[in-house]
């Protein structure tokens, strides 16, 4: 087919292999557009630079997903944006090198997802939604993640530091109401240190054992005062060190079944005679038996 001036703007053919195949040629009679469809029947449309070169290609693939690529002026795919066999979308963009750089696509849940990848092709951050938790990874040069920013279907959001076995190591995060709290974790991904503020302020620290049990914390609270607590191996309070609610120093031992056996500073001990509480000095210095009663005290007649 040609125009009034005589030059040939478009030619059907059938190419050698029973390919049909159509050409639209501009003014100077280059091939700007071909359209074509193979023995299988899978169609495709070119566009071409003045030059000739291909510069954007709308294909179907095998399955009959649509999909289409851009290229650059020497010929190499920049982009590619296509249906996966899921009924998702992606978008790619490649670097001069061909090494896809960024990556954009949805899941099957429509959430979407992005991810920024290394001269290698290594992913080095990604960001999505899904599950409905978003997310943000740092990963390292192996594309291993490394640090993650989350936010929980709950609200709560939460910043992870891992090792490169993908064992978390250092976790910030805030609870339901809000409070924060950071915890530090050995190489058996146990939390070893954990701190935290409650939502009436207290603040506490905690240290844990291998088995995840807390082994001392120290804590401050509007209704104990600030305290440095002991357990054991089992859990059980052995040792307490602190200020009372009134502000006077004390410390407590424990027997293994967690009865303050004595104590040392300010306590508060009942009046056999008139059931008040009598509370003793800093300097007191108090014995009890297994069943918490005390069997022995100095000084004898605390001020009152």
């Amino acid at each position: 087919m040609a125009d009034d001036a005589g030059t040939t703007r478009a030619i059907l053919a059938i190419q050698n292999g029973g390919e049909p195949e159509l050409k639209l040629n501009d003014k100077e009679h280059r091939v700007r557009v071909t359209v074509r469809v193979n023995d299988v029947g899978t169609p495709l449309v070119e566009l071409s630079d003045p030059s000739g070169m291909a510069r954007a290609r709308l294909s179907l693939a095998l399955n009959d997903s649509p999909r289409l690529a851009l290229i650059s002026a020497r010929g190499n795919p920049v982009a590619e944006f296509a249906v996966q066999d899921d009924d998702t979308a992606k978008l790619t963009l490649d670097d001069a090198q061909g090494t896809t750089r960024l990556a954009l696509k949805t899941h099957f849940d429509g959430a979407p997802s992005i991810a920024l990848n290394d001269a290698s092709g290594k992913e080095r951050i990604s960001m999505t939604s899904a599950v409905g938790a978003p997310r943000l990874s740092l990963n390292d040069g192996e594309g291993r993640p490394r640090s993650m920013l989350i936010a929980f279907p709950t609200g709560e959001p939460s910043l992870s530091f891992l090792d490169p076995s993908g064992k978390v190591r250092a976790l910030l995060h805030t609870g339901p109401d809000g409070a924060p709290g950071f915890e530090l974790a050995g190489a058996d991904g146990h939390a070893g240190l954990h701190a935290s503020v409650g939502p009436e302020g207290g603040v506490q620290l905690s240290l844990k054992d291998e088995n995840g049990a807390v082994a001392a914390r120290l804590a401050a609270t509007r209704e104990s005062g600030p305290h440095l607590d002991l357990a054991d191996s089992r859990g059980v309070l052995r040792a307490q060190l602190g200020l009372r609610s009134w502000e006077s120093p004390f410390l407590d031992l424990a027997d293994d079944q967690g009865v303050v056996r004595a104590a040392l500073g300010s306590v508060e001990l009942q009046n056999p005679e008139s059931n008040d509480q009598v509370r003793r000095p800093p300097s007191s210095l108090v014995l009890f038996d297994s069943d918490g009663m005390a069997l022995w005290k100095t000084p004898f007649k605390p001020r009152r």
